[in-house]
């Protein structure tokens, strides 16, 4: 079994029971950063993530995760995670959370004359995002980013 469909199979089990919680899932990585082989899941409710939640999930799922004969023996450590507060953005999931907040925007190629970006996150579809930064509206294709995400203010 591949290291993807281990990550797809704990995905479709993962989801539906993470949204009956009422959580989001944004994300399932599986891999083994030189050691034993790591499943974490992130997720994600308005107003953030604290331990309680987590361990609402961690507890829920690693039962079931257990009982299923076809990754039940694929990981040694499973763990539960906010995505923290400065987590790239992997999705249009990501980006359409953050509507209406700031974020940060790292470019490939220099736009007006920068590759990096703060502003308000206007609107966000599969191909193009509309930032509101000082210099006005900018629109930016997706695969034109190298990085974005929130924008932290102390």
């Amino acid at each position: 079994m591949t290291k993807k469909s281990v990550k797809a199979i704990a995905e479709s089990i993962i989801e539906p029971i993470v949204e009956s919680l009422g959580y989001e899932l944004v994300d399932v990585e599986y891999k083994n950063p030189g050691g034993p082989w790591k499943l974490s899941i992130y997720i994600y409710k308005e107003g953030g993530i604290g331990f309680d939640d987590c361990e609402l999930v961690s507890k829920t799922l690693d039962p079931i995760l257990d009982a299923n004969e076809e990754i039940a023996e694929k990981y040694d450590f499973f763990q539960v995670s906010s995505p923290g507060l400065d987590r790239e953005f992997k999705n249009l999931k990501d980006y359409k959370r953050y509507i209406g907040k700031k974020i940060e925007v790292s470019l490939y190629a220099a736009v007006n004359g920068t590759k990096k970006l703060t502003g308000l996150l206007k609107q966000a579809d599969e191909e193009n995002i509309i930032i509101e930064s000082d210099n006005g509206e900018i629109k930016l294709d997706l695969k034109d980013i190298g990085k974005a995400s929130p924008a932290i203010e102390f």
